[in-house]
């Protein structure tokens, strides 16, 4: 407008749509892609945090627990300190390689406990059976275990009692002829 208030010129805008889709998709392109990217970094952190975590505790566990089956209690099982599930697992695999260890050890000892009855029962029949053949002098010098050493003395107290029976029997018997 001039001084008149008369038109001076015009001035004519237009509008065209197509470059600002272009420059909206390309910004969406660009955010898709970024974020996308973050998935992916994340999808990675979450894998190897997943794998630090759980599935790397349970492998170990797994290894201990195939060592349990090859009769080996004293396994270090790791994890046992964790306040989750696998520390749960670990702390009760524990107690079973302590029960499985107790339960070896208590069946050693009755082993033992066997051989040394077996043993004990051996010297005494053979004892028996010389002292059944006439033999007076049949004691039995080697020693027992503790808990059957006064079955041995008591036997040889009586091969000693019988023994000098026989030969106070003998003397009064040579006497009397």
């Amino acid at each position: 407008f001039g001084n008149d208030q008369a038109v001076i010129g015009s001035l004519v805008v237009q509008w065209d749509m197509q470059a600002a889709l272009a420059e909206i998709a390309e910004r969406r392109n660009r955010t898709l892609m970024i974020a996308g990217a973050v998935f992916l970094v994340c999808l990675a952190l979450a894998t190897i945090l997943l794998r630090q975590m759980a599935i790397q505790p349970m492998r170990r566990i797994a290894l201990a627990i195939g060592e349990m089956g090859n009769s080996q209690y004293d396994v270090a099982l790791p994890g046992q300190s964790r306040q989750d599930e696998i520390g749960l697992m670990a702390r009760a695999l524990s107690d079973l390689c302590r029960t499985l260890s107790d339960g070896r050890d208590a069946r050693h000892q009755e082993q033992l406990r066997q051989a040394e009855q077996t043993q004990v029962v051996e010297h005494l029949k053979q004892a028996m059976a010389r002292l059944s053949a006439g033999d007076l002098t049949c004691g039995i010098e080697q020693a027992f275990p503790d808990e059957y050493e006064a079955l041995r003395h008591g036997f040889n107290g009586i091969v000693g009692h019988l023994h000098s029976s026989i030969q106070t029997a003998q003397g009064v018997a040579a006497n009397v002829r």
